[in-house]
């Protein structure tokens, strides 16, 4: 053999075979790279089920905080809606005893008809704010805003029978006829316009019981989907561990 063969074979026998080493460096990259993918996958879980789930289940106990007070409003409301129409028929059945039918002084039902007119206007105003507040919590959910068009028109209503409370409590002189009928129509005009507030609150209790509903249900499937995506998580980490050691071992 030629000594310029022996040694173009000597250093074809002393090259580095490139192509060997690639394949257990591919290997370790895709280990890595499942493991990191497994540790992110386990880190968006957790934020998923801790953060969002947390703040959802946070707005539904706010929603039913808003629809519980506005729901005791409206109790009390009623409890003092039947102890008006008690005072009410208490207050002309004192009239009619203590004040002789020739008499034109009012004073004393104008009076008492004054503070039951405040007391309706206030209940009105209460109830009226407890539902717009409680919208104004459903107002993200209100896409076609049906909420507050319909709340628009309680409010026109509501402001009319303010002023025209205001316009009939308006301090006078007169304690005659006229002024005592105008009184009374500031006490019943408020309990009249309650009937809008009342068909106002129907609505809005429904749309929140929806809303607190879906809430709940988004809540739990998120919950569900996080045991999944730890499940997967966990398995592609394993998975990495699990295949490092075996070529390790192998090698």
């Amino acid at each position: 053999m030629k000594p310029q063969t022996e040694v173009c074979i000597l250093m074809r026998m002393a090259k580095p075979n490139k192509s060997s080493p690639k394949l257990p460096n591919r290997k370790a990259k895709r280990r890595i790279i499942l493991a990191v993918v497994g540790i992110l996958i386990v880190a968006l879980t957790y934020v998923c089920r801790d953060i969002l789930a947390g703040e959802l289940k946070d707005e539904a106990d706010s929603l039913h905080a808003a629809q519980s007070k506005a729901e005791t409003q409206s109790d009390r409301s009623l409890l003092s809606t039947q102890f008006l129409v008690l005072q009410q028929q208490l207050a002309a059945l004192t009239a009619k005893a203590n004040i002789p039918p020739a008499s034109k002084d009012y004073s004393a039902i104008i009076l008492q008809d004054t503070a039951l007119a405040r007391q309706t206007r206030s209940t009105l105003d209460a109830d009226f704010d407890g539902l717009s507040k409680l919208v104004d919590k459903l107002s993200w959910a209100d896409v076609n805003g049906n909420l507050r068009e319909l709340r628009d028109q309680v409010r026109a209503q509501v402001v009319k029978t303010d002023k025209d409370v205001d316009e009939a409590l308006t301090p006078s002189s007169d304690n005659d006829l006229p002024r005592a009928l105008r009184v009374k129509v500031a006490v019943l005009e408020p309990l009249a316009t309650e009937i809008s507030v009342v068909v106002f609150e129907g609505a809005t209790m429904k749309a929140a019981d929806h809303v607190q509903d879906g809430l709940e249900k988004i809540r739990i499937f998120l919950v569900r989907l996080s045991y999944v995506f730890y499940a997967i998580g966990i398995g592609l980490a394993v998975y990495a561990a699990v295949s490092g050691g075996k070529e390790g071992h192998s090698g």
